[in-house]
């Protein structure tokens, strides 16, 4: 499943979100925008006038933050389809 979540460290939201993907079987990817050479992230999350973290992408597509991932995902299905995420 292409899922990234752009993080921070000591963002709560950011553990939620991760923990919320973890536990209803999405698979992701993370990158925090902490670590050296994360220039580029910031790049792209101001190009898209994305102000805050997470930010969660879907298959290339802006989510959101923590709950507009939960009502995409929920919207989308997820516990039934557990196994087609990941």
């Amino acid at each position: 499943m292409s899922v990234t979540v752009i993080t921070q460290v000591h963002c709560e939201s950011c553990t939620k979100v991760k923990d919320w993907l973890s536990d209803n079987g999405v698979s992701f990817t993370t990158c925090s925008i902490d670590h050296q050479g994360s220039t580029e992230l910031r790049r792209l999350l101001d190009s898209q006038g994305i102000r805050t973290v997470p930010a969660v992408f879907y298959k290339g597509m802006y989510i959101g933050g923590y709950e507009d991932t939960v009502s995409f995902f929920n919207n989308m299905y997820v516990s039934p389809l557990k196994s087609h995420w990941r």
